[in-house]
């Protein structure tokens, strides 16, 4: 996946790259490292789900705008606003898409559980 998505939010459709440019927008978003910002978002997801996606567009058209070299016609503002009245559907193909280029899923995938595995008792054979 190449983290290259197209939304319709603000009444028009708009691209999101979830890139190396997004990456630092979104550190630059809550003051920290890239890396960092990651785990910051996860937490501000469990917190508030929609205004951790808002800043997830907004990192995603900084990722697209910077690296087209396009004019920015837009403000984190505007942002949240639109992300107020957008799809639900569009939300969650934000978040996924973000979840696959920041490798994310992966991770959550392969952590261990912090339940520990009920032994079985009886008979054994």
């Amino acid at each position: 996946m190449n983290g290259k998505i197209d939304i319709m939010i603000g009444g028009e459709r708009r691209s999101l790259w979830f890139n190396n440019y997004a990456k630092a927008a979104l550190g630059a978003i809550y003051g920290l490292d890239p890396l960092e910002a990651s785990e910051k978002m996860m937490s501000i997801m469990s917190e508030n789900y929609m205004k951790a996606i808002a800043d997830l567009v907004f990192a995603g058209l900084e990722g697209h705008y910077n690296a087209e070299d396009i004019q920015k016609d837009y403000t984190k503002k505007d942002v949240l606003r639109w992300c107020a009245d957008s799809e639900e559907s569009d939300m969650v193909l934000v978040f996924n898409t973000w979840l696959d280029f920041s490798k994310l899923r992966e991770i959550i995938k392969t952590e261990p559980s912090d339940k520990p595995e009920k032994k079985r008792r009886g008979k054994t054979s």
